[in-house]
């Protein structure tokens, strides 16, 4: 993979990042000067490599304003054909230098670099987890920041930036978002996001919230990230309600807001499913957890979304928590902030399962394939699913039993490990006071949930070839 391609994603995640710097030098700018070093860092690189190609990007300007309408399809076929191999390294790099790269403000404030790099990497993989408070000892800009990096996390940091990549490496990233291998893909998630965000924070105002507390809210919200940015906000019923709807839209699939947008409207059984889950589980929580409809669904909203945003108590019965772990571990739709093995996963899971034990009632020639939305899933598509949710399943037992060997107990292990597999955020454990090796373990479970497993494999088994060669 060329050195170009992560410049452009940093150059681009460098331009995303500057409302924040300027809100740090307008508000108390304790992380400003902090921040301008990170804005260089993405952004230099990128502007030398543009200052060098000016002369065939103005080329490719001219080439495409001459000939309006006109695909570029010579210079596609020039472009090197890329291996989802290299694009999944890739994936996986961006990710790990970013969390990397977004610690250093805490850490130059004077967090301590442990807790620093857990906070960056919480919030990139709007996990939600937080080991540094009381919160209200902080600079506004700081708490800004946490709850950009939500947002930032929240569609991908990697889906922002390919909004200024294309040709097959583009295609290349499609293929691991799951979505159609459309050159203007990832602009329109960009722009829906975008819209859903501003739509979020226009709502969260309606209901009484100033401007400043519903734009943090909003950034943790639609992303399903979970960062809080006050210790004192006591949320009337109507601002739970609608930070639950905020998170329950950015869980349903991009995809779908993008069709609307074009003016068609294409659920799918994905859609159905997951509605029918959401609704089964408020049902499940209403009777056997004990407690009202409005706080069934704030809790359901909460996990199933990923987002589990701290309005809730999760003191629950053991049966309200067994389903609230179940809600976790299944996660939203694909192509959606939210986090876990997803609705469209499981499904087709379900069906293979179905699928198998029919076939023991059939001839053999006259098995059917898996099907989604009437359409037969191919044997490497369905190949691939089994082995994630293989690996999601045993990476969360993993963890679980690694936290029951420092003493916690099964409950809140399982808890916690769905939550941070998933990345919910929701806790039963106060992580502040962990030791700084589990809290590094933590923080390697959060980045894998969010990537999704497969690309950390291709990252680390690329650098143990390299360095075996």
């Amino acid at each position: 993979m060329r050195l170009s391609f992560l410049i452009n994603i940093y150059f681009f995640i460098g331009l995303v990042m500057l409302p924040v710097t300027i809100y740090s030098y307008f508000a108390e700018g304790s992380l400003f000067y902090y921040l301008v070093i990170l804005e260089m860092v993405f952004l230099i690189p990128g502007f030398l490599y543009s200052t060098t190609n000016l002369y065939k990007k103005l080329k490719k300007f001219f080439y495409r304003f001459i000939n309006k309408g006109i695909e570029l399809e010579k210079e596609l076929k020039k472009t090197p054909d890329v291996l989802l191999g290299d694009v999944l390294v890739v994936f996986a790099f961006v990710w790990l230098i970013s969390g990397i790269l977004f610690a250093l403000p805490f850490y130059f404030y004077g967090i301590p670099l442990v807790d620093a790099l857990f906070e960056a990497f919480s919030g990139i993989t709007t996990t939600g987890f937080s080991v540094i408070g009381p919160l209200n000892q902080y600079p506004s800009d700081l708490l800004f920041y946490r709850s950009f990096l939500n947002w930032l996390g929240g569609l991908g940091i990697t889906g922002f930036a390919l909004t200024a990549l294309k040709g097959l490496t583009g295609k290349g990233f499609a293929k691991v978002y799951g979505v159609p291998e459309d050159a203007h893909i990832f602009k329109y998630l960009f722009v829906v996001y975008l819209v859903l965000t501003f739509l979020g924070w226009l709502l969260l105002i309606g209901v009484g919230l100033d401007w400043f507390d519903a734009l943090n809210m909003v950034f943790s919200a639609i992303s399903n990230g979970g960062f809080s940015h006050r210790d004192d906000l006591d949320l009337t019923q109507a601002q739970r309600i609608a930070m639950g709807i905020i998170m329950f839209i950015g869980s349903i699939s991009m995809l779908i807001y993008i069709n609307l947008l074009k003016g068609k409207l294409q659920l799918g059984e994905s859609f159905y499913f997951y509605i029918m889950v959401v609704i089964a589980l408020i049902v499940m929580l209403r009777y056997f957890g004990g407690i009202d409809w409005i706080e069934s669904m704030l809790y359901v909203f909460a996990t199933i979304t990923c987002g589990g945003y701290g309005y809730v108590d999760y003191h629950l019965n053991d049966t309200a928590t067994f389903f609230l772990i179940l809600a976790m571990l299944m996660g939203g739709m694909l192509v959606s902030t939210a986090g876990g093995i997803k609705a469209g996963r499981i499904l087709v899971m379900l069906k293979f399962v179905k699928e198998q034990v029919a076939k023991y009632f059939r001839q053999y020639s006259a098995m059917s394939k898996v099907r989604l939305n009437n359409q037969p899933l191919d044997s490497h598509s369905l190949n691939n699913i089994i082995s994630f949710v293989f690996l999601f399943v045993l990476s969360y037992f993993g963890l679980a039993t690694l936290l029951m060997e420092y003493g916690y107990g099964m409950k809140d292990s399982l808890f916690v490990a769905a939550s941070t597999i998933s990345n919910v955020g929701a806790s039963t454990i106060d992580m502040t006071y962990m030791p700084d090796f589990l809290k590094l373990i933590i923080m390697a479970f959060m980045y894998i949930g969010r990537i999704e497993i497969l690309p950390v494999i291709a990252l680390f088994g690329k650098l143990y070839l390299s360095i075996k060669t």
